[in-house]
């Protein structure tokens, strides 16, 4: 009953202008519940669609929430609502917003809460939050930083389900993992300096944001691999293997969220990106809930972060889906 609502939340947070149009993501769940995937699978209703400002508030700046706010009211005055309105460019950068845009934003991050209390109540085996916008530029403030865009996200989704079920379930190890191509700037900074979270950033450290080079030095909780332009598959997974798997293994985690980027995908039209197939995808996933299972009885939460190519988006996260559920 709710996956409609939520699929009309997350298509009219309009924006005409850049990659992250929210409807990218329809094709891809229209195919979740027909063609590609078992009929058994689990599409949840979920008992509201909207959370509270106070556990957001907790994590980023109210000043960031009023922002949003403010210009989303400005939004709402005009006749069209579903009309994108340039003035309405909140951050002065890239990363345009409607008057759908924080209701999009509460819905994702309340679809990530819901998808861990199924997973740790074992409602769920793992689960996948097929989510827009996406979250991992988000940091305390909006801004991570000195980056002077949140490319494309409002609040951190990955972080707020993180800090929440360390909260609610007295969790004491949660690992989040970021494959997507872009470096988890966002989750680094809301993330770093808590002994309860290791945090995996894999991308490509020479294009936005420009925060993911290896030499940085960090808080000891991040892992930060930046890779090179045009990365193959070979070096991925060997990456992966040598300083991800290993690593978590010894971490040994009571919870593992994946912030599950499909901007690596080989067609995807970030500039500079990996040389990733659909195959390379499934394999990933695979490694990382074969370590969930090995540490935590398979408590996974994946949820979406980037992905430009229709075709690839839809491809790589079925591919996604089924090892999830292998």
């Amino acid at each position: 009953q709710s996956l409609p609502n939520l699929n009309s939340i997350f298509s009219n947070n309009n924006n005409l202008n850049n990659l992250n149009n929210n409807n990218l993501i329809l094709p891809s769940l229209l195919n979740f519940q027909t063609k590609s995937l078992p009929q058994s699978l689990s599409i949840p209703s979920l008992p509201s669609l909207l959370i509270s400002t106070q556990p957001i508030q907790s994590i980023q700046s109210i000043q960031s929430i009023q922002s949003i706010q403010s210009t989303t009211k400005i939004k709402s005055n005009q006749k069209d609502k579903n009309q994108f309105l340039k003035s309405c460019n909140f951050e002065g950068g890239d990363t345009f917003i409607s008057a759908q845009s924080l209701n999009a934003a509460y819905a994702a991050a309340a679809v990530v809460c819901t998808a861990i209390d199924r997973v740790m109540l074992q409602q769920s085996q793992n689960a996948f939050a097929a989510v827009r916008p996406p979250g991992h530029h988000a940091g305390r403030k909006g801004y991570a930083g000195s980056v002077s865009s949140q490319g494309y996200c409002l609040i951190n989704n990955v972080a707020i389900g993180a800090l929440y079920a360390l909260e609610k379930y007295s969790l004491e190890r949660i690992a989040v993992i970021d494959f997507d191509v872009h470096h988890g700037n966002g989750t680094e900074e809301i993330l770093q300096d808590n002994d309860k979270i290791l945090f995996f950033s894999i991308h490509v450290a020479d294009i936005f944001p420009f925060t993911g080079y290896n030499a940085k030095k960090r808080s000891k909780n991040i892992i930060n691999i930046g890779l090179e332009r045009d990365c193959s598959s070979q070096i991925f997974h060997q990456t992966i293997t040598q300083q991800v798997i290993s690593k978590l293994t010894i971490f040994n985690p009571q919870l593992v969220i994946l912030s599950s980027g499909f901007d690596a995908y080989k067609l995807d039209p970030t500039l500079g990106g990996m040389k990733l197939d659909v195959k390379d995808f499934y394999k990933l996933t695979l490694n990382l809930r074969k370590i969930a299972y090995s540490c935590c009885s398979g408590k996974l939460i994946s949820v979406l972060e980037g992905g430009y190519s229709i075709d690839g988006l839809r491809t790589c996260s079925i591919a996604h889906l089924l090892a999830l559920i292998h």
